[in-house]
């Protein structure tokens, strides 16, 4: 069979390079796969688990995101991490994986868990606030355009950037047990567009003022994930990694899609108390900064 160059490169190792005859790997749509004299492409990598074949065997390995580059005779998966696992049946594995992890988490590292559980939690309040909260703020509280809209959710995606580029020039001088800083950058941020709506200020005003404190929840919400991600992957010896970090993105996985159908449905039946919403999230992330205060500084 025709094979092509692989390389798996991790932040810290090179994990594999050498012939391989296919690949799948995890992308934002779906899984793709990989032949050799594959066209040419860039991708971006979902953390999940990714699969190739070498002398007709197939081997797996949880990567985390990244990208990967595809030429007709060679790929270039870059990704945060990458840690064997083994090929087996998947539901067997994933309940495997998933008892082996909180059993590990909660006997030897139980800060770690915490600040999994504290994230989990942190994505369930954030995102979906605002992300499923800007068409009901924008188009039904404010009535303006859906063009106003869109051009928020650009700002939100660009904040994203920027805190990544952020966090990348202070890595060496930020440090973990300052985290909790963060959580209460957002809650206060949340606190004060939450306090504007109470004032009678104009749809436009109020607009921008909502654009300015997601640009401040979106960048600090990125600086922290970076942050706590990187925390947690320090903490945990090479052999349990891939099974940890797929326990991380399966609570964070699920904690998302129930953040984005209470805040919707929050959003529904309580518009016009819309204030409100906002002091009680602002209070349930101080209380989450709080808690990660004592959490953070062990990791």
């Amino acid at each position: 069979m025709t094979t092509f160059n692989l390389e798996i490169v991790a932040t810290d190792k090179i994990f594999y390079q050498g012939s391989c005859e296919s690949l799948v790997f995890p992308a934002l749509d779906g899984e793709h796969g990989i032949l050799a004299k594959h066209e040419s492409m860039v991708s971006a990598l979902k953390a999940g688990e990714l699969r190739y074949t070498v002398d007709g065997e197939e081997r797996a390995a949880a990567v985390g995101d990244g990208f990967i580059e595809v030429l007709p005779d060679r790929v270039v998966v870059i990704s945060d991490f990458a840690a064997l696992t083994p090929i087996s049946n998947p539901l067997h594995t994933i309940k495997k994986d998933l008892g082996e992890s909180f059993y590990f988490l909660t006997s030897k590292q139980i800060y770690v868990f915490k600040a999994i559980l504290l994230n989990a939690v942190f994505v369930f309040l954030i995102q979906p606030l605002i992300t499923t909260g800007a068409p009901f703020i924008i188009r039904v509280v404010l009535n303006l355009s859906s063009a106003l809209n869109g051009l928020s959710q650009a700002f939100m995606g660009a904040a994203g950037l920027i805190g990544g580029i952020i966090a990348g020039a202070i890595a060496n001088k930020f440090k973990t047990d300052k985290i909790y800083r963060l959580f209460w950058i957002m809650g206060i941020s949340i606190a004060v567009f939450g306090s504007s709506l109470l004032f009678n200020f104009s749809a436009n005003l109020t607009y921008i003022i909502f654009v300015i404190i997601s640009i401040v929840v979106f960048i600090s919400a990125s600086i922290a994930g970076i942050f706590i991600m990187s925390a947690i992957q320090q903490n945990v010896p090479d052999d349990m990694l891939g099974r940890i970090m797929s326990f991380y993105s399966a609570i964070v996985s699920v904690a998302l899609p129930i953040g984005v159908l209470f805040y919707g449905f929050l959003y529904e039946k309580f518009i016009n108390y819309l204030p409100a919403i906002m002091f009680l999230t602002t209070a349930a992330i101080l209380v989450v900064g709080y808690i990660g205060k004592k959490t953070y500084r062990h990791l």
